[in-house]
C-alpha cells in the first residue's frame, strides 16, 4: 500500500509539523528527494546549451554577412562538412552523453540549413512543404535513437509546420474544408502526447518523464483544439462544415482531457491549463451572446464580461482546489 504513495515537498513539510518525522529525518528526506546537486546539473546543462546556441548562431552569422563572397561549391561544402563533423562527434561522445546528443541535435539543424542553401544554390521553385517534408524524413532515425527531447520537439515542429504548409499550398483547400488542417493536427499531437504518456512509465525512456514536456504538448494540443472552437462560436451563422467538425472535435477532446488527467494521471497543472482554455472559451461566447443582446453599449459590456470573468475563474480555481484535495486524500 505505501509504494503508491505520492512523496513530494509538502507531504514532507507536513510530516515534519506534525510531529511525525524530526528536523534531521525531514532534511534526510529533501536530500533524497531533491538533491542540491540537481540545480547544479541543471545549470550546467542551460550553459551548454547557450555555448551551442551561440555556436550555431555565430555559423548562421558567418554564412549570412559572407555569402555573397563565397562560391556555391563551398558553401554546400562547407555545411556537408559540419555535417559529418557533428555526427562523428556524436558517435564519440555517443548519444548517453548529453554532449553526444547535442551534437546530434546540431547536425539535424545543418541538414535544414544544407536545403535552404541548395534552394538558394539552384533557385528552386520546389514547394516549402517539400523542404519541410525532406528534413522530417532525414532526422527521423536520428531522433528514434537520440533520447533528447529537443530532437523530438524539432522533429514534431517540422512535422506541423509541414502539416499546414502542404494544406495551403498543395491541397489549396476551398472554403468549406479550410479547417480541416486542425483536425489533422488535432490527431498527430494528440497521438504525440498519447504516446508520450504510454512510454513515459519505460525504464529505458526515462527522459520522457519530465513533467514539463506533458505540458508543453497539452499547451500545444489545446491551442489547436482551441481555435475552431473560437471560430465556431465568433462567426456561427456563416461556419462551414470542417470549421464545426473542427470544433466538435475540439470541446470532444477537452472531454478526454479532463476524464484521462482527472482519473487516470490525476495532473492537477494540465487540468488548470484545461480550465483556462475553457474559461477563454466561456469569455468569448459571453461576449458575443451580450455584445448581440446589448448592442452598442460598450460600457455596459464590459462591466457585465467583467462580472462574468470574474464568477468564471472564481468558480474554476474552486473546482480545481476540490479536485486537489480529493488527488490528495486518494494518495494516502
Amino acid at each position: 500500500m505505501f509504494d503508491k504513495i505520492s512523496i513530494d515537498r509538502k507531504l514532507i513539510d507536513e510530516l515534519y509539523l506534525n510531529g511525525i518525522i524530526s528536523n534531521e529525518a525531514r532534511q534526510y528526506c529533501l536530500n533524497t528527494y531533491y538533491p542540491r546537486n540537481e540545480w547544479l546539473i541543471w545549470f550546467s546543462r542551460l550553459l551548454m546549451f547557450l555555448g551551442v546556441a551561440f555556436i550555431l548562431s555565430g555559423i548562421i552569422y558567418f554564412f549570412a554577412y559572407n555569402w555573397d563572397q563565397i562560391s556555391s561549391v563551398y558553401k554546400l561544402l562547407i555545411i556537408e562538412l559540419m555535417i559529418i563533423s557533428s555526427v562523428a562527434a556524436a558517435y564519440i561522445y555517443s548519444l548517453k552523453d548529453i554532449k553526444g546528443q547535442i551534437f546530434l541535435f546540431s547536425a539535424s539543424l545543418f541538414v535544414g540549413l544544407f536545403f535552404v542553401v541548395v534552394g538558394q544554390v539552384y533557385i528552386s521553385d520546389s514547394p516549402v512543404f517539400l523542404f519541410f517534408l525532406y528534413w522530417s524524413i532525414l532526422i527521423i532515425g536520428w531522433t528514434l535513437i537520440s533520447n533528447f527531447y529537443p530532437q523530438w520537439f524539432l522533429l514534431i515542429f517540422l512535422v506541423n509546420i509541414f502539416l499546414i504548409t502542404w494544406w495551403n499550398q498543395w491541397v489549396s483547400p476551398s472554403n468549406d474544408i479550410e479547417f480541416m488542417i486542425y483536425t489533422f493536427l488535432m490527431i498527430f499531437n494528440g497521438l504525440i502526447l498519447s504516446l508520450r504518456e504510454y512510454f513515459a512509465s519505460d525504464e529505458k525512456i526515462k527522459w520522457l518523464r519530465f513533467r514539463w514536456i506533458r505540458i508543453l504538448l497539452t499547451f500545444l494540443v489545446l491551442t489547436i483544439m482551441l481555435i475552431p472552437i473560437l471560430t465556431l462560436i465568433i462567426s456561427v451563422t456563416e461556419a462551414t462544415f470542417s470549421v464545426i467538425l473542427s470544433a466538435v472535435l475540439g470541446i470532444l477532446g477537452h472531454i478526454i482531457f479532463y476524464y484521462v488527467y482527472r482519473y487516470k494521471f490525476k495532473d492537477l497543472l494540465v487540468l488548470a491549463t484545461l480550465a483556462f482554455s475553457v474559461c477563454i472559451v466561456i469569455q468569448v461566447f459571453g461576449f458575443e451572446f451580450f455584445g448581440n443582446l446589448i448592442g452598442g453599449t460598450d460600457g455596459i459590456l464590459f462591466a457585465i464580461m467583467g462580472i462574468v470573468a470574474l464568477l468564471t475563474f472564481s468558480y474554476a480555481i474552486i473546482v480545481l482546489r476540490k479536485i486537489d484535495k480529493s488527488m490528495e486524500s486518494s494518495n494516502v
